[in-house]
């Protein structure tokens, strides 16, 4: 029964990988959801609709909408474009959900036997993004 119980474990959490990166099981597409990559502030983002990412600093306000011109790839009703840089008339549009400060992050450094160290904070800026819709002509 013990080991029973591990391998159902190991199907589910399989399973669930599965499901995520889109791959077909016994000849079933398990994503059937759209998707892009977007490029924004020097990062590259897999996003699909309804998800929220949290990106560099955006300009506007909380609600309004922004839209990714950057596309990289894009799969729509199975049809995947890949663009070099980017595809041709593909954008996303997302509505700004949120403006923030990240955790802060401590910087030390420390040399032995001298007395110097130097310690410093940082606390990055985001914009959290509700993505709303991809399309691709």
């Amino acid at each position: 029964m013990f080991t029973k119980n591990i391998k159902n474990e190991i199907d589910h959490r399989l399973l669930a990988n599965v499901e995520y990166l889109g791959w077909e099981l016994n000849g079933y597409t398990l994503m059937t959801t759209d998707y892009a990559i977007i490029k924004t502030g020097g990062k590259q983002y897999r996003v699909r609709e309804g998800d929220t990412v949290s990106v560099e600093t955006l300009p506007g306000e909380v609600g309004s909408d922004f839209t990714f011109e950057s596309v990289l790839m894009t799969s729509i009703g199975g049809k995947l474009s890949v663009g070099s840089p980017s595809v041709a008339g593909a954008k996303v549009v997302g509505e700004i959900a949120e403006h923030g400060k990240a955790e802060k992050v401590i910087s030390l450094r420390y040399k032995n036997k001298t007395r110097q160290r130097v310690k410093r904070g940082h606390r990055q800026q985001f914009t959290s993004v509700r993505i709303k819709s991809i399309s691709a002509k």
